[in-house]
């Protein structure tokens, strides 16, 4: 009898102790995949903050966006997101965070955005002083587009107008 109870708290002792180092087992298991998912997500929001991807591939699409006074960093980027021209709010609040200064502060007003811009690119538009205080157009190169389009326009209706006299000329030389 003696025997048998010994045996027993033996096997209880000893029970008791691989129950123990059993929760203990699965509770390190389980603060590794914590650990390790946290460290994967922390990797993976760092990476995109310090990385500029745009949402397209160029051309992309010019998407109208205004931004209104008195909008704080997180309004703009919720509003850049549901217009499609960012990916993540987050993100892109930090990168406005670490990209701009009090000196260079995102300013009012109504932008040309493409979703082919990177962050970096839509937030260097956002924080250049803009000329006018009603509105801001931020179509890279829009105005050097039209002002070359006027220029070549004008050319070719000197140039047409050159080549009608040069015609005239010859017709009247015939």
């Amino acid at each position: 009898m003696k025997k048998k109870k010994d045996r027993l708290k033996t096997l209880d002792t000893l029970t008791r102790i691989l129950s123990r180092f059993g929760i203990r087992i699965v509770i390190y298991a389980a603060l590794a995949v914590l650990f390790y998912v946290g460290i994967t997500k922390a990797y993976a929001f760092g990476y995109s903050v310090f990385t500029s991807d745009p949402i397209s591939v160029p051309p992309g699409t010019d998407i109208v966006v205004t931004i209104e006074d008195g909008m704080d960093s997180q309004q703009i980027a919720e509003l850049l997101k549901e217009k499609g021209v960012i990916r993540d709010e987050q993100v892109f609040t930090v990168q406005e965070l670490l990209y701009t200064s009090k000196k260079h502060k995102i300013y009012p007003g109504t932008y040309t955005l493409n979703t082919s811009w990177g962050a970096t690119e839509i937030i260097d538009l956002l924080t250049k002083e803009p000329e006018t205080t009603e509105e801001t157009t931020a179509l890279a190169g829009a105005a050097d587009a039209a002002k070359q389009s006027k220029e070549n326009s004008s050319e070719n209706a000197e140039g047409s107008a050159g080549s009608t006299e040069n015609t005239k000329k010859t017709e009247a030389e015939d």
